[in-house]
């Protein structure tokens, strides 16, 4: 039998791996923004977009207020966390598989955007229960802050 009888696995195209693996780390950088509010306050600069900029505008009391509403779903963070680093460990694992299934990938790149959204939804809840709490004044000068534009250092 000579080795063109064999047959050769389709391999994914270069693109399809590297935009494959951008969702990835797009979706991980929102984990860690959530969990790292969540156990230790903001992580970020007030000028970067997503959760950031809707919590930005938030009153001092409110923002450790949320701090705290979220440091009760600790367990369920680290638990989330926990998991993503398993799928990662997966994801990992499916790259490097020869043959490469494409189908093993996509699967775990779901259960992944499945964790994600588990984690969104955590941050998205508290920021809502905490919105609740507040008066109308409170939610217009929240509101006045959000529509401003975020502050920028020309000079960086």
């Amino acid at each position: 039998m000579s080795t063109t009888d064999t047959g050769q696995k389709r391999r994914s195209p270069t693109w399809v791996k590297v935009t494959l693996v951008l969702s990835l780390a797009a979706n991980l950088a929102i984990i860690g923004v959530i969990a790292g509010f969540a156990l230790r306050g903001p992580i970020w600069r007030p000028d970067r977009d997503g959760m950031a900029a809707i919590m930005r505008g938030l009153p001092q009391e409110q923002m450790r207020a949320l701090r705290e509403d979220l440091r009760g779903h600790g367990d369920r963070l680290r638990e989330g966390l926990r998991g993503q680093r398993e799928l990662s460990t997966a994801l990992s694992t499916t790259l490097r598989a020869i043959p490469f299934d494409l189908e093993a990938f996509a699967d775990v790149l779901v259960r992944q955007r499945g964790r994600v959204s588990e984690l969104q939804a955590i941050g998205h809840e508290a920021l809502v229960a905490r919105v609740a709490t507040m008066s109308d004044e409170e939610r217009a000068h929240y509101a006045d802050e959000l529509g401003r534009a975020p502050r920028r250092n020309v000079n960086r």
